[in-house]
């Protein structure tokens, strides 16, 4: 869930490709993630991960917390950087 959690955190610039499809964001994706606590936005990754056919498990506020830590102070993140973080 890392690169899930890193858009909201961060924000998204550039094109990024999902699921074979080159997507581009000419304004950006704008991090939400600072106006969110870590346990608002572990339910709203957790929804995510849950929904439109993902199986995946719960994200819990610690997990957010660590990514967070990771995180702060990087701008935001490019579909390259992205695609290095782990799944």
């Amino acid at each position: 869930f890392h690169r899930l959690a890193v858009i909201p955190l961060e924000g998204l610039n550039g094109p990024i490709e999902v699921k074979g499809q080159q997507m581009t964001f000419p304004s950006g994706m704008v991090a939400i993630g600072t106006a969110l606590s870590d346990a608002d936005l572990a339910a709203v990754l957790t929804y995510i991960r849950g929904s439109w056919g993902n199986k995946a498990g719960a994200v819990t506020a610690d997990d957010v917390k660590a990514i967070r830590a990771v995180v702060a102070g990087h701008p935001a993140i490019t579909g390259a950087e992205l695609k290095n973080l782990p799944e």
